[in-house]
């Protein structure tokens, strides 16, 4: 048994130690909160064997990695890389094409063999599924390889020299394209040995890298030359899962206990002195005639959690079972390797290990809001929501308001999906032109946007002597004519902006009879958020970009009985003065105070900057 000076010197800094108030996955919460905030991604390598590389399931995507990342997904994870694949059929990944000339040499490294071309200028192609803007390439001493990403600018990258495998950084920036999904092709600068990529979005995101080798042992990764153990420093994971053991034990003369543990142990160290988490695994059972060693090295794996002080060993058969009833069930595809379906399982069994520091602590109106979008928002698009949301709530807007738009939205459904409640869904009447992450503009003559919601009917946050409104126009508009940006009238009473009209002034209505005008000399056109706020029977405030234009000294009247409607106003059921200035957000509810609409614009400026709109 390998020895150790004491256990308390193995046990790591307090954060990685069992049973205290720390996070069981430190490094990797912390990654993921940064990732969350758009400072950096977090990284999971998983190393092993065949079993984590996926054989068994045929092709990639039926690897454990792989599908954890797809539970992951709609936390930001992708799994856009290939480190070799030299023991595996070239059908298994379709993402990667190599061309002539490239061959395995034998050298162990991430994945299996690396790749050595010395004669053709054919390139390896490598095209992940997901948009990314950088790539990593790995190669090995003093390597050059032209990398040309998409049909862009092409960039030679050199590794740095001597017997080690280097990371070398290729942007998207630098071939002259924004992000995308764009086919990587690696070209060999007279001789070069090539171990990887890794494509990725730098800023945000979990990425899912998969290192599993077919046929290693725990000495493959551990002390050959250029083992995952040697490499673990220049990938710099934030949680570092190592499944071995199958081939220590699959033999009739397994590795001695001493060796394996000494192996397990330097890939510990490795992880840990990079910085990242370590989770130990206990394999599957397998039904070879060497089945009966496998007990004694499950023992050895627990030996290793307590004596590193890590959290307890995952343990496959604690989902598959034993081989003979994982077999039975078909979640084994032979003696060895799971099949599609018990990966699924392997992939959950670390889903849940996991979920709680991995997934994003979304606000719960956040949440419901994600699930009623048809196309389930991206990870950037979920945040900026959140951020929103949040600000909201933490300024106290939110529980006052009855309505909240935000037409900067990736498509027409979210645009049209009111945040505060499933009620008052937005109706396109006569075809309003829609643009991404813009919003909404009418033809002005017949196409606007009905709301459904009647501040007269039901029990709301508007009422006659609280209420507030307000419309996010996009454009510089200095139109002359009298144009409705939101209103509704009876005929007496009723509610209604003009952000700018005849005679240069801003224009509005608040439950009144009467429209009250101001001509102030901060506003030249309509582009800004234009809102207006009651919190008395006798007056109101109107304001641009949450600071005040003037008091309105005109009282309340009463709540007209009319639904609201979006470029252009509705008196009784008549449309008219219809707009054409693009509208990206609007916001209706209670009476709200001069520090809380500053907040509120504060926030939805915030919102439609992250979305390109100034």
């Amino acid at each position: 048994m390998v020895q150790r000076a004491s256990f308390v010197g193995r046990m790591g800094p307090p954060s990685r130690r069992r049973g205290t108030s720390y996070s069981a996955y430190p490094a990797l919460a912390s990654a993921v909160a940064a990732s969350k905030a758009g400072l950096g991604r977090a990284k999971i390598l998983c190393v092993g064997d065949s079993t984590t590389a996926g054989s068994g399931g045929q092709v990639v995507s039926n690897s454990y990695p792989d599908k954890l990342k797809n539970l992951l997904a709609s936390d930001g994870a992708y799994q856009n890389n290939r480190f070799s694949d030299a023991n595996l059929a070239l059908s298994f990944d379709t993402r990667i094409s190599y061309g002539a000339g490239w061959a395995t040499n034998g050298t162990k490294c991430l994945g299996g063999s690396t790749y050595r071309n010395s004669t053709t200028s054919n390139p390896i192609v490598f095209t992940p599924l997901t948009a990314f803007d950088s790539v990593d390439i790995y190669l090995y001493a003093a390597s050059s390889v032209n990398v040309t990403i998409g049909g862009g600018t092409t960039v030679t990258v050199s590794g740095g020299g001597g017997g080690a495998i280097y990371k070398k950084t290729v942007t998207v920036a630098q071939a002259g394209l924004p992000a995308g999904i764009y086919p990587v092709s690696i070209v060999a600068v007279g001789d070069a040995v090539y171990a990887g990529a890794d494509c990725y979005v730098a800023s945000t995101g979990i990425d899912v890298l998969n290192v599993g080798a077919s046929g290693y042992t725990s000495t493959d990764l551990a002390t050959t030359l250029y083992s995952v153990a040697s490499v673990l420093p220049t990938i710099a994971p934030h949680l570092t899962i190592i499944n071995v053991g199958i081939n220590d034990y699959n033999n009739a003369s397994p590795v001695s206990e001493a060796t394996y543990k000494a192996n397990v142990q330097a890939l510990i160290d490795a992880a840990q002195n990079a910085g990242s988490d370590v989770q130990l695994v206990i394999p599957n059972r397998i039904g070879s005639s060497n089945a009966a060693n496998e007990v004694a090295f499950q023992q050895y794996i627990r030996d290793l959690v307590t004596l590193n002080g890590l959290q307890p060993a995952l343990d496959v058969g604690s989902v598959l079972g034993t081989y003979a009833a994982a077999n039975a069930a078909g979640y084994m595809n032979d003696t060895l390797h799971p099949s599609s379906a018990g990966y699924t399982l392997i992939a959950q069994m670390f889903y849940n290990a996991l979920r709680a520091v991995v997934t994003y602590n979304y606000d719960s109106a956040a949440t419901a809001l994600f699930a009623r979008m048809t196309a389930p928002p991206t990870l950037a698009q979920r945040n900026r929501i959140n951020t929103l949301i949040t600000s909201l709530k933490t300024a106290g807007v939110w529980g006052k308001l009855d309505c909240l738009y935000v037409m900067a939205a990736p498509n027409a459904q979210a645009a049209n999906l009111n945040w505060i409640s499933p009620n008052f869904t937005l109706t396109p009447v006569n075809s309003p032109v829609f643009t991404a992450n813009q919003g909404y503009y009418g033809d002005g003559a017949s196409s606007y946007l009905k709301t459904g919601f009647n501040p007269a009917v039901g029990t709301n946050n508007y009422t006659l002597n609280s209420a507030s409104f307000g419309v996010w126009i996009n454009v510089s508009s200095t139109a002359s004519a009298t144009l409705t940006d939101i209103g509704q009238f009876d005929g007496s009473n009723g509610s209604l902006l003009r952000a700018f009209s005849a005679s240069s002034f801003v224009g509005s209505r608040l439950n009144s009879a009467s429209t009250a005008t101001t001509t102030p000399t901060t506003v030249t056109d309509a582009k800004g958020m234009t809102s207006a706020s009651r919190l008395a029977n006798g007056s109101y405030t109107t304001y641009r970009d949450g600071s005040p234009l003037a008091a309105q000294s005109v009282a309340s009247s009463a709540i007209a009985s009319v639904e609201f409607v979006l470029g252009a106003l509705n008196t009784n059921g008549t449309i008219t003065q219809y707009t054409q200035r693009p509208m990206s957000a609007t916001v209706i509810g209670g009476g709200l105070t001069g520090t809380e609409v500053a907040a509120r614009d504060a926030a939805l400026a915030t919102y439609r900057t992250s979305v390109g709109l100034s």
